[in-house]
């Protein structure tokens, strides 16, 4: 279970559905480094298509990516895309690599 905390992304994994544990650290909280995506994520989902999980996510347009902009540039979101990982127990996501997705038709 993935939750939007608003300081990234925080990841739960139960085996029952009744008892959750929290991953430590939250995905996204860091800003990424490439334009449109230097905010920290918001709101997620997930999609797992052809054996991959691809994580969606939005970030608002603040900081370096408002410079020059009008005041109401600030409020315009971009959604992303990242590829998820799951190694030692897991999930992690490098929002900074490219992401190359072909998601399978239904």
């Amino acid at each position: 279970m993935m939750v939007d905390v608003w300081d990234g992304i925080a990841v739960f994994g139960s085996d029952d559905c009744l008892a959750w544990t929290r991953q430590a650290g939250n995905l996204l909280k860091e800003p990424g480094t490439i334009p449109t995506d230097r905010y920290k994520g918001n709101h997620v989902d997930v999609v797992v298509s052809n054996g991959r999980a691809w994580l969606f996510y939005f970030v608002h347009q603040g900081g370096a990516d408002a410079e020059g902009k009008d005041r109401e540039w600030q409020h315009r979101s971009v959604i992303q895309v990242v590829e998820l990982k799951y190694a030692g127990g897991a999930l992690t996501c490098d929002r900074n690599a490219p992401t190359h997705i072909a998601l399978a038709p239904r």
